[in-house]
């Protein structure tokens, strides 16, 4: 609207290279909880060969290049914001020469921005996340004395001799060298005998995440609550994105697209976890009912039970529905079975949630080789898995294969997951 302050400022510039100097700082903090994360005094996750090194001394260990270039690129980008502003800060109104300073800031920033996101997706794109490390470390901390403190409010025991107790409670529970849940329940009756046998069902990990039902909270509802709200902006994106697309079969790709970001952010949010005896009626009517359709060969519940170390469950708002197994061969070799999921929660990505699981419990096994013998080669094929000649397998494991009635035998087809090697 006035000639001069459209040539006088570069505000632009400066609000454009802002942005971009924000978004560098949390894509920093990201990668920084990732190169800690990934260290082996913490373990919690596992960079993909992508995005990461081997060490010049250490063969063992992963270099977490990418997330140290976005953490030092962020600097650059903050630099460039630094330098328009400091070469705007003086100028007369109107033009002056000193705003062609504003080009290689801010081109060198936009092209730094865009390949960090593009890297930061590569880096979340590989990541393995090791469970048993993640959940012994949230186990410590006595995070859960909170709830130890609550459930003796409970028994009309006032907060302030709660608060009293549960500090000496923790006190010798770190005299012995363990979490509140393992004390025995006698144990834990020297400091109050208003504990009982149902002090456990508060004490686990998962009671206490479910207990946080506040509006962002870290229950289970509260976590697909947000998850929801995600997809719902996924979608509106989407509709902005296709209006006036040249054609139905952009749309349909665009929607592929997204569903695909759905589901693997649904089996993100499941719960999959190794199964427990109290499991075993609820995994052995999902092995009879699909067995029975000949999708899966039949189990008995005696076989269950021997083999309950080796089966693993998914769980949605607390309830098994579905179920898989490791078969361990020989050193090395190993089959995945009885992968069943129950009728009313097929297509949400449990499937893919319990296979995964599987093959990072394999890998932490030290296994090279997993095999699966099955009908569906093209569902196996996107999670990673190869053909491989039926013939080629050893005697014992075709005879465990037993042929369904309900099925071509011929249908049935070999296939590996060779773990550690790029697919």
């Amino acid at each position: 609207m006035n000639s001069l302050d459209a040539v006088s400022d570069r505000d632009h510039v400066i609000e454009l290279l802002a942005s971009a100097s924000i978004s560098m700082m949390h894509l920093s903090r990201f990668a920084e909880d990732l190169i800690f994360y990934n260290s082996g005094e913490a373990g919690f996750v596992e960079m993909s060969d992508l995005v990461s090194s081997g060490s010049s001394l250490m063969p063992q260990k992963k270099n977490p290049d990418a997330c140290e270039l976005i953490r030092g690129k962020a600097g650059r980008v903050f630099g460039s914001l630094t330098g328009m502003l400091t070469t705007m800060k003086a100028l007369a109104l109107a033009y002056n020469k000193d705003m062609q300073e504003d080009k290689e800031g801010l081109f060198d920033a936009l092209d730094t921005w865009q390949e960090c996101m593009e890297m930061a997706v590569l880096v979340a794109d590989g990541l393995k996340v090791n469970r048993s490390r993640t959940l012994a470390a949230a186990q410590q901390g006595y995070a859960n004395a909170t709830e130890l403190a609550d459930y003796l409010v409970s028994k009309d025991i006032p907060f302030r001799e709660a608060h009293h107790i549960v500090g000496e409670v923790v006190l010798a529970a770190i005299e012995h060298g363990c979490p509140l849940e393992d004390l025995t329940l006698t144990q834990l009756q020297e400091f109050s005998d208003k504990i009982e046998q149902d002090v456990y069902q508060h004490l686990s990990i998962e009671s206490t995440l479910d207990k946080r039902e506040a509006l962002g909270g870290t229950s289970r509802a509260q976590v697909e609550q947000a998850l929801a709200t995600i997809q719902s902006g996924e979608r509106e994106i989407l509709n902005e994105n296709v209006v006036g697309a040249p054609g139905k079969q952009q749309t349909e790709v665009a929607l592929k697209q997204v569903k695909q970001r759905l589901n693997a952010q649904r089996a993100a949010a499941m719960s999959v976890r190794r199964a427990k005896m109290s499991d075993v009626d609820k995994i052995y009517q999902q092995v009879t009912y699909w067995s029975g359709k000949g999708e899966i060969l039949p189990r008995s519940r005696d076989n269950i039970i021997y083999d309950i170390q080796n089966f693993v469950v998914a769980e949605v708002d607390g309830k098994v529905v579905g179920c898989a197994s490791l078969y361990i061969y020989q050193t090395g070799l190993a089959e995945i079975r009885s992968i069943v999921v129950d009728d009313n929660m097929h297509k949400q990505g449990q499937g893919e949630a319990l296979v995964q699981y599987l093959l990072e419990f394999a890998h932490q096994m030290e296994l090279q080789q997993i095999i699966v013998l099955t009908y569906i080669p093209d569902y196996f094929n996107k999670l990673g898995f190869n053909l491989i000649d039926k013939s080629s397998l050893a005697d014992n494991i075709i005879e465990d294969s037993e042929p369904s009635p309900h099925k071509d035998p011929a249908d049935e087809v070999a296939m590996e997951y060779i773990l550690g090697q790029a697919k």
